[in-house]
């Protein structure tokens, strides 16, 4: 049976604990325009985020796909900011 933690819902979507998982996600990539375009409206951002996580509504976006070649050849999926 796995463990269970009581109120852990709340704690992550908690305002504060979406403000900073914002600002973490940002950190070096505030020039990006979609960060940007963010950034200048985070207050409603987060309070809609956690509106739709409340709401059970929440749909991660698609997946951005690329190719690096160093250290060797591989696909890198990166999620929409």
């Amino acid at each position: 049976m796995p463990k269970r933690y009581k109120h852990l819902f709340e704690q992550v979507v908690s305002l504060e604990n979406l403000f900073a998982a914002a600002h973490k996600a940002m950190r070096g990539k505030r020039g990006k325009i979609p960060v940007a375009r963010c950034f200048g409206d985070l207050e409603k951002a987060v309070v809609g985020v956690r509106a739709d996580l409340v709401a059970g509504t929440w749909q991660p976006g698609e997946y951005f796909y690329f190719t690096i070649h160093e250290p060797k050849e591989r696909e890198v999926a990166a999620a929409p900011y």
